[in-house]
């Protein structure tokens, strides 16, 4: 009966259904009412009542329910507890034959049982318990002592099967994190690779999104980084799911809040945090996530200064790990050294394209910016607009007042022409002297004059002050389109808009116009 036993627990099918298929042949062996082999854990920290000191897990049981279990386990635990610390001593050679650590216990109906507690020493710990229960009976001597031996016998197998499966459990568990750790390493070596093919920020942080998601799964993904540039800070999201408004207004204010408290340089405040970005994400089917449960995030540390937060979100009930966290501070490692190399160049990049005075684009800036636009827009059939913007009376400002006040109003009107554009679609430029262009990507004629008009009446609205005077300045705005006029070569959008500006100087000033000839040569 013992080697059969012992043949179950070495078998290499599932070690939980061989346990309970122990179970039920000791009971058939020795005649046995119920039995249960348990994971003993002792809570952290010391506690005066014993019973509250410990808890177990069920590896396996016969016949016993675990809610009975339970109350056998309250009733007996305070008891259980002492046996456990003289569990060593139960396994002396002499002692094989003798009672195992027996506790009284009383079923429901009020009969009595014999609770046989016997230690499982595992890894050389008492940390499982071998639970035996049966009726009081009473029985010879030397027939006892065979049980007990026999039950002696088997515990020593079942310690021996439950640190063989531990220690399989170990390895597999090590070999699946090598795994991991191997897969993370390529993930790693993939974004590297990507992050060094570009110098786009914009474009560095969709591709390095886009790739940590196959190492860390996460609902939104957020950086916040100042822009030594714009001198602000921006915050890019980039979820994997759609995230509702008030998921989005959520995210936001936390990460504020988050990184208001850090010792940031310089400080974050409402005045130079900018309104957050939030790419499309990456999977486009199902709901949208309306709140999530669990954060990350880590400090973006460039130089010796803190100069952003890396925040993860996941809506789902699976909380950030210590990995994840491993994880993340070394996908950030890896990012930043990029996004770094990125501000360098785009900082140099904007010396180079930058009108000093203004810090509007420059004009060849703006030829390159209308050159790339151009082609896309014939590859596409887009519409392209362009708008041609003088400051009416110009010359006014520099004989009358001279040529400091003639800087300030050029610095005032381009300062609302920023505010003005949408980001990252439309550009705006000094064209040479008090001319100023604006490039519109997918903008109809219609869309474009209605715009322009919006820019002529803020400006008109406006006033430059200096040396208390209030001077007001007016446009005169030119628009040509693309879909309307044809345009062969980025030029001759250039003289449709050119055209239109001469008709509103001509008409008055202070007004725009627009081209609406399908040909350049039906003007005038």
């Amino acid at each position: 009966g013992l080697y059969e036993m012992a043949s179950i627990l070495t078998e290499s099918n599932d070690f939980t259904g061989r346990l309970a298929e122990f179970l039920e042949k000791l009971s058939g062996q020795l005649g046995l009412e119920r039995l249960a082999i348990l994971r003993i854990e002792k809570n952290a920290g010391e506690t005066e009542d014993i019973e509250q000191n410990i808890n177990f897990t069920i590896l396996a049981a016969h016949n016993l329910k675990p809610s009975l279990l339970q109350q056998m386990f309250r009733s007996v635990s305070s008891r259980m507890q002492m046996q456990l610390s003289q569990a060593t001593d139960i396994f002396a050679a002499d002692l094989e034959t003798q009672r195992p650590p027996t506790l009284s216990f009383e079923e429901k109906d009020g009969s009595s049982r014999e609770l046989f507690c016997i230690p499982l020493l595992v890894e050389g710990q008492p940390s499982h318990v071998l639970l035996v229960s049966r009726r009081y009976l009473d029985e010879d001597t030397l027939q006892a002592s065979k049980h007990y031996r026999f039950l002696y016998l088997v515990s020593q197998n079942l310690s021996m099967a439950i640190e063989r499966e531990n220690m399989i459990r170990q390895i597999s568990d090590e070999q699946d994190m090598l795994f991991k750790s191997n897969q993370r390493n390529v993930f790693f070596l993939e974004i590297s690779k990507d992050l060094t093919s570009t110098l786009d920020p914009y474009t560095i942080l969709q591709k390095a999104f886009s790739n940590f998601n196959n190492v860390i799964g996460f609902t939104t993904i957020a950086i916040l980084l100042f822009d030594d540039i714009e001198n602000n800070y921006r915050l890019i999201v980039q979820p994997d799911e759609p995230v509702s408004v008030l998921y989005q207004k959520k995210l936001s204010e936390q990460i504020f809040g988050l990184f208001s408290d850090f010792p940031a340089d310089p400080p974050l405040t409402q005045s130079n945090f900018c309104k957050p970005v939030f790419f499309k994400p990456q999977k486009h089917h199902g709901r949208p996530a309306t709140d999530y449960k669990h954060t990350l995030h880590l400090p973006v540390v460039i130089g010796d200064k803190v100069r952003g937060l890396i925040h993860l979100t996941r809506s789902s009930d699976k909380p950030f790990s210590n990995s994840d966290l491993d994880s993340t501070s070394q996908f950030t490692g890896i990012f930043i050294t990029s996004i770094k190399n990125a501000l360098i160049h785009k900082r140099t990049e904007k010396l180079a394209f930058t009108d000093p005075l203004t810090e509007l684009f420059n004009h060849r800036y703006f030829q390159e910016t209308l050159n790339h636009e151009f082609t896309r827009a014939k590859r596409y059939t887009k519409p392209l607009s362009l708008m041609l913007i003088d400051i009416d009376f110009f010359k006014k400002f520099n004989d009358t007042y001279g040529h400091l006040v003639g800087d300030k109003v050029l610095r005032h009107v381009a300062t609302v022409f920023r505010s003005s554009v949408r980001e990252q679609i439309d550009t705006v430029a000094r064209y040479g002297g008090e001319e100023f262009v604006v490039v519109l990507p997918e903008t109809s004629l219609e869309g474009a004059s209605r715009f322009a008009e919006r820019i002529r009446a803020a400006v008109e609205n406006s006033r430059v002050i200096d040396k208390n005077r209030e001077l007001a300045i007016t446009l005169s705005i030119g628009v040509a389109c693309t879909s309307v006029t044809m345009c062969e070569k980025p030029s001759d959008l250039i003289e449709a808009s050119d055209l239109a500006l001469y008709r509103a100087k001509d008409t008055g000033r202070n007004r725009v116009k627009m081209y609406k000839e399908s040909k350049l040569k039906n003007a005038k």
